[in-house]
């Protein structure tokens, strides 16, 4: 939806526009404007990710897989997070951790991603962050074909299938509440970014509904303040490649 309401903001001036996990940016020139009458919503990708992989390998799963629906910020930020998070995690337990890791192009339909999935779960993955909309339903019928788990995103995905242990997610409904109670009070905040993270409870992972097997509430609830807190740092996707994040307990092959 960049490109599609950075020219309807200046097409239908009278329209109030939010915009979710992207700013109004032209196709062709590349050009960013966040007109008077749209706001931006961002949320810390990486943050979510970062619960994630974190979760996951406190969970006791140390053979993990990333597929990502598109080499996207948003989508990079997630898997960048995850690593980061198994990371953490597996320098915390003295564990090394081994991940797949892929993003799709294209040319992969949803059997072509249902095939590698169940290619890494036969052989040895245990869960698979499955990153995106068109990604998350067949990496729960690979995980349900061969007793994978499976991590999904953006929101709790826990009714999709027994399979999937957790979700990264993103309070949408929170921030969509929010912006619509300053329009509604006639403070509609346009042309400016909003930010959710850690800290304004805007990103987290879903413990509710979750089915871990020992990661607890407690040693989430540790990762989640040091988040929130600041005390640790996620990087983004735009901090380099895979290599500048300086994993050393945590092993990557990019498919």
């Amino acid at each position: 939806f960049e490109d599609v309401v950075y020219n309807a903001q200046k097409e239908y001036k009278n329209v109030k526009f939010i915009l979710i996990d992207a700013e109004p940016v032209d196709q062709e020139s590349g050009d960013t404007k966040i007109g008077d009458n749209t706001m931006a919503v961002l949320f810390a990708s990486e943050q979510a990710g970062y619960l994630a992989g974190y979760g996951a390998v406190k969970d006791g799963k140390t053979e993990l897989g990333f597929i990502g629906e598109a080499k996207k910020s948003v989508i990079m930020d997630y898997g960048y997070g995850f690593l980061q998070g198994a990371e953490a995690a597996a320098g915390e337990d003295g564990l090394s951790v081994n991940v797949n890791y892929h993003y799709c192009t294209e040319a992969e339909d949803r059997d072509a991603i249902l095939d590698m999935a169940s290619e890494w779960y036969k052989g040895g993955t245990k869960a698979i962050f499955a990153c995106g909309s068109q990604v998350e339903q067949p990496v729960i019928e690979a995980a349900e074909l061969t007793d994978g788990k499976v991590i999904a995103f953006e929101t709790d995905k826990s009714q999709m299938s027994d399979t999937v242990m957790t979700s990264a997610v993103k309070d949408i409904a929170m921030a969509l509440e929010e912006a619509l109670e300053q329009y509604i009070d006639d403070e509609f905040p346009g042309g400016t970014v909003a930010e959710y993270d850690a800290a304004n409870s805007g990103v987290y992972l879903d413990m509710e509904n979750g089915r871990f097997e020992s990661f607890s509430k407690s040693q989430y609830k540790k990762a989640f303040d040091s988040l929130s807190g600041g005390s640790v740092t996620v990087k983004k996707y735009n901090s380099g490649d895979i290599s500048s994040l300086g994993l050393s307990n945590v092993s990557v092959s990019e498919k």
